[in-house]
């Protein structure tokens, strides 16, 4: 296992598919899935506080779980940041600086998410386990904190965060997807977002018999539209550069619209 965190046949629900995957030092993971698909109970089952309903679960270090609704109610900021080195650092970047002699219950829901990664990150645990914290976040505040988990993974700590906005996922080194308690995928954002639909070439051309023989060797779905084609291919990265590079003359312009990742998770759980 290393310093990581194995889930070897993991399950919350038997019986049921079950995932098996390593987190290794620096891997940055996200857990989603519509609400009560188990996000919670997993990242506390890898915090040790529950256990799943099918395997288990090695940890090589202790993790530190937060939410930012078990934050304490009367705990101030600045004690959440302590007195190490990067202190002030996450302060400023959770934006909770100005802020830092408040206590948490008074703080806003988007401010008590931060400073529950602002706990995360203080803390000297090496697992990071974050549960619905970035989602709460501000936009402006998601965009600063970037940087700080960058550089906790350089770091070599491990974090796995619970999330619902498929954003978060695209960054993520690893993607679990859950639905009542089982896993319905487990790899790479990239794996996922080629789940979805095909991509989308709309060509606007006069000149449709210079066209058509460039895309006949594709596996393609077409319709004729009053500008030109929409076509439809898995391989879309390939048809694109093969109509740039040979399409000259007969392009007036192109419009490619990739697979997404929301189509992927929109076809893993309908």
């Amino acid at each position: 296992m290393g310093d990581g965190v194995r889930l070897d046949q993991v399950a919350l629900a038997a019986p049921g598919p079950t995932v098996t995957h390593t987190l290794a030092p620096g891997e940055f993971a996200t857990v989603l899935g519509p609400a009560g698909a188990g996000k919670t109970r997993l990242l506390r089952a890898i915090a040790g506080l529950e256990r799943p309903a099918q395997g288990r679960i090695k940890r090589a270090a202790e993790a530190i779980y937060v939410s930012p609704d078990a934050l304490p109610r009367r705990v101030r900021v600045e004690s959440l940041a302590g007195r190490g080195a990067g202190a002030q650092e996450w302060l400023l970047a959770t934006r909770l600086w100005e802020q830092r002699r408040e206590i948490a219950a008074d703080l806003t829901s988007s401010a008590r998410a931060a400073a529950a990664l602002l706990a995360a990150l203080a803390s000297p645990s090496p697992i990071l386990l974050l549960d619905d914290v970035l989602d709460r976040l501000d936009p402006w505040v998601s965009a600063d904190i970037l940087p700080v988990l960058s550089q906790a993974q350089a770091q070599a700590r491990i974090i796995v965060a619970a999330v619902h906005r498929a954003e978060w996922a695209e960054i993520a080194d690893f993607v679990l997807v859950l639905a009542a308690g089982c896993p319905r995928y487990a790899g790479s954002a990239l794996a996922l977002r080629e789940l979805g639909r095909e991509t989308a070439v709309r060509v606007s051309t006069h000149r449709q018999a210079g066209v058509r023989p460039l895309v006949e060797p594709f596996e393609i779905s077409f319709e004729e539209t009053p500008d030109g084609l929409q076509i439809r291919a898995r391989e879309g990265q390939r048809l694109t550069a093969d109509l740039l590079r040979e399409g000259y003359g007969n392009l007036e312009a192109m419009v490619v619209s990739p697979p997404r990742l929301i189509d992927g998770l929109r076809r893993v759980i309908p």
